[in-house]
């Protein structure tokens, strides 16, 4: 899968939910961001292992198990056995923090039991309609957000 980061317009914005990246890095590289995120953003372990240091809890982060954050939460996140394989996903939109308010996601989550074919499906789709930057390329990637965001079963004990 490749990384893409789509052109995002002041129209694109007025979308309650938008896409801003979408891709899986094949190694994660060690990332430490003390002042947070700029967006929203869901990740999943497809192989290796890795760690998750966020909220001052340390979170173990093997095949299978998702992660969340929500912007402006410091983290830092890292391989312990590679070649750790994260596929992720990042968005923005103005009713994100009431939605995610009203799923009970906090700022930020560890999923064990992370449906990650779902996510790798959902984040294939994504990316087909960011690839063929049709008009409603964006919208159709808001509705599949969407879809993620509020399907039953994605977020354990949720």
């Amino acid at each position: 899968m490749e990384t893409i980061y789509p052109v995002i317009t002041a129209m694109d914005m007025q979308l309650p939910f938008y896409v801003t990246g979408v891709g899986c890095q094949k190694n994660q590289e060690n990332v430490n961001r003390p002042s947070g995120f700029m967006h929203y953003q869901w990740a999943c372990c497809r192989k290796g292992e890795g760690c998750l240091e966020i909220g001052g809890n340390i979170y173990s982060i093997p095949v299978k198990t998702g992660f969340f954050f929500r912007p402006g939460i410091p983290h830092k996140y890292y391989a312990v056995k590679e070649p750790w394989e994260v596929q992720w996903l990042t968005f923005d939109g103005h009713a994100l923090p009431s939605l995610l308010d009203y799923l009970g996601i906090g700022d930020w989550e560890v999923s064990p039991d992370f449906n990650s074919e779902y996510f790798y499906n959902i984040a294939m789709k994504i990316t087909t309609h960011l690839k063929n930057k049709k008009s409603n390329s964006l919208s159709e990637c808001s509705a599949l957000l969407y879809t993620f965001l509020t399907r039953t079963g994605v977020f354990a004990g949720k």
